[in-house]
């Protein structure tokens, strides 16, 4: 009969190293990252040795304990085990779960701002959502209840605190049918901040709200030469004096942070490191989450104002700090979906309860699913299998790549799907590495 050990060498050489590991020598150790599981590991030359006559098929001394660990990271599996099926397993999984319902909801699809660059700006129109409307998504939600673990709420626009009424009224009703049901409630706004008032804000918190995004395009020069009312009046101070009002009540309210978003392109890059100083300075550091976001025009062809990926992934990567010690904000992360456009039960309201899978097309009823009056996920146009069904694996590059599980294709599958091209792809396969060493770097020094 074999002993224990001469069966753990039989199935020693039947195992192989996973196409997704990446390795650098660091000092007298070997650092390992796995694409798909994000698994980060320190061996020594001897253990990284062992690894590789596993891989080989060469006899090895390796531990049972080295090779339990190896294969619980995703460096090591066995060698019928075709990879790109655990992929494809998690692409699905993740996909097609309902536990989760996802729903991005615009009270009204009109605004008070006129900013150029708005993707909505040509669709825009008056009216607010109707009561049939909000209890025809409460319908919906109560229905799905019964196999829901949360429900997370984006309210979005137009401008949606422009329908402050809307926001308190369906959130205290669905606030109420979660607990009934045992079933978690997240929701976050997005607000270009104008209406932010004290008053409001204390509503919105009320309403369960956990996270508001407001976007400032610079100080206050460049702002409010983007980010107008209509007429053109100038908005920087106002919302600068909303996110002060802020301060005073978070700390009492046990509210995380505001993010503070800036739309960047060539027009007004000059101002990203004076806001940037703006809100990472005292007090606004202890309450401001600062991110910059490329503005996307698609009718921009030639990137006259516009940044491609690749220039705006430099530029983001510029400005991400070197004396911080959040490793997070380089380590790369395996992704499974994209967005709420890939995902079974993530769908946006449009005001007049018409349904998209893309807040980007919300107003643009080439690209509507449905409507939430009548909504059945049996009977959905091409649109919606468009964004569903797609597939990075059945792409011969992206099949054959090393960073799949983070990529995914690309990025946006909007652009990917309406442009024909991927935006994140080259700079994510260029600056994998670096990226793993910096978070390598960071994390020692917590």
């Amino acid at each position: 009969m074999k002993s224990e050990r001469a069966l753990l060498e039989e199935r020693i050489f039947e195992m192989k190293q996973s196409l997704y590991n990446y390795c650098f020598k660091n000092g007298d150790n070997i650092i390992m990252f796995n694409a798909r599981t994000n698994a980060l590991a320190k061996l020594s030359l001897n253990e990284y040795e062992q690894l590789k006559k596993c891989d080989l098929g060469t006899k090895s001394t390796i531990t049972k304990e080295l090779k339990e660990a190896l294969v619980y990271g995703g460096y090591l599996l066995e060698d019928k085990t075709n990879e790109l099926d655990i992929v494809k397993n998690n692409v699905l999984a993740s996909r097609f779960s309902n536990n989760i319902l996802n729903l991005t909801i615009a009270p009204t699809s009109n605004c008070n701002f006129r900013c150029p660059y708005c993707f909505e700006k040509d669709v825009l129109r008056p009216g607010k959502m109707t009561d049939s409307t909000v209890n025809d998504i409460y319908k919906f939600i109560e229905k799905e209840m019964s196999h829901l673990e949360a429900v997370n709420i984006t309210w979005y626009g137009g401008e949606p605190l422009l329908e402050m009424e809307t926001i308190c009224t369906l959130s205290k009703r669905l606030i109420e049918l979660c607990k009934l049901n045992n079933v978690r409630y997240f929701a976050s706004i997005i607000t270009n901040g104008y209406l932010l008032t004290k008053e409001v804000m204390v509503k919105l918190i009320d309403c369960k709200i956990k996270n508001i995004q407001i976007t400032l395009d610079g100080p206050k020069s460049y702002h409010d030469n983007r980010r107008y009312l209509i007429g053109k009046k100038p908005t920087f101070d106002r919302i600068l004096n909303n996110i002060k009002d802020f301060g005073d009540i978070s700390s009492n309210c046990n509210f995380p942070f505001i993010s503070v978003r800036m739309n960047v392109d060539k027009n007004n890059i000059d101002g990203v490191n004076e806001l940037k100083r703006l809100m990472t300075d005292s007090p606004y550091n202890r309450y401001i989450n600062f991110y910059i976001a490329a503005v996307y025009d698609k009718s921009d062809v030639y990137n006259t104002y516009t940044y491609t990926s690749k220039e705006f992934k430099e530029i983001e990567s510029s400005l991400k700090s070197e004396k911080s010690n959040d490793y997070k904000q380089y380590y790369p992360e395996a992704m499974a979906t994209h967005c709420v456009c890939d995902t079974l039960t993530g769908l946006v309201i449009d005001a007049d309860g018409s349904l998209y899978k893309c807040w980007e097309e919300m107003g643009d009823l080439e690209y509507c699913i449905g409507n939430i009056s009548d909504f059945k996920y049996c009977s959905m146009n091409h649109i919606y299998y468009d964004y569903m069904l797609y597939n990075p694996l059945e792409n011969k590059k992206c099949k054959n790549c090393s960073v799949l599980p983070i990529c995914m294709g690309g990025g946006c599958l909007h652009r990917i799907l309406r442009d024909g091209y991927n935006p994140d792809c080259d700079y994510i396969r260029k600056n994998i590495q670096k990226n793993i060493e910096k978070s390598y770097i960071l994390m020692n020094n917590i």
